[in-house]
């Protein structure tokens, strides 16, 4: 699947710019996978249109795509990608403003959501939260004795559609549990 640079890039600047005062690559990818999957779950439409891979360390946008999509707007001044003094840290710092408007109101809303949610959660406590996520562990579930396996590709379809499975199935336990506990009430 090929990603929707207009808005990959103004993701970016906009979670560069908002999402507190640490985003660097990393914080980046698990702030997409969330932005992702939440808008994919709502609509089966990502944001940004990027292939998923799960690691060890979470979810994130499959690298080779990402990491060039950074280096492409890094070459075209878009955005600086600055290590912190004294540490291995990057820092990603906006060269100009979002144009929000190539975004709908949804993934408006879910961007700025995002942001404000996470805007205090480091890197670390958000690749936490991400390999907690239900899609993370199915896979990782899935997977976890194929032998060699380094990267499996997400593909939010399925997992999603898994997801809402799970969903529905709960529900519809829920509605059945109900319809008994109020026919043994009844009587």
């Amino acid at each position: 699947m090929r990603y929707n640079k207009e808005k990959f890039k103004n993701a970016v600047l906009y979670l560069a710019k908002n999402a507190g005062s640490d985003v660097g690559k990393k914080k980046l990818a698990k702030l997409l996978y969330f932005i992702d999957f939440t808008l994919y779950e709502l609509r089966e439409k990502s944001l940004s249109g990027m292939d998923y891979a799960k690691r060890d360390y979470g979810p994130m946008p499959e690298p080779i795509p990402f990491y060039d999509a950074l280096k492409e707007l890094q070459g075209e001044k878009i955005i600086n990608i600055k290590k912190s003094d004294g540490s291995f840290l990057e820092k990603i710092i906006p060269k100009e403003d979002p144009d929000m408007n190539v975004f709908d109101e949804k993934e408006n809303e879910v961007l700025q959501q995002t942001a404000e949610k996470y805007r205090l959660e480091n890197a670390g406590n958000l690749e936490r939260l991400a390999q907690s996520e239900p899609p993370y562990k199915i896979i990782m579930n899935y997977f976890s004795s194929a032998a060699d396996l380094q990267s499996v590709r997400i593909k939010s379809l399925i997992i999603i559609k898994i997801l809402h499975t799970i969903i529905f199935s709960y529900q519809l336990l829920m509605i059945v549990e109900i319809y008994f506990l109020s026919f043994r009430l009844s009587y």
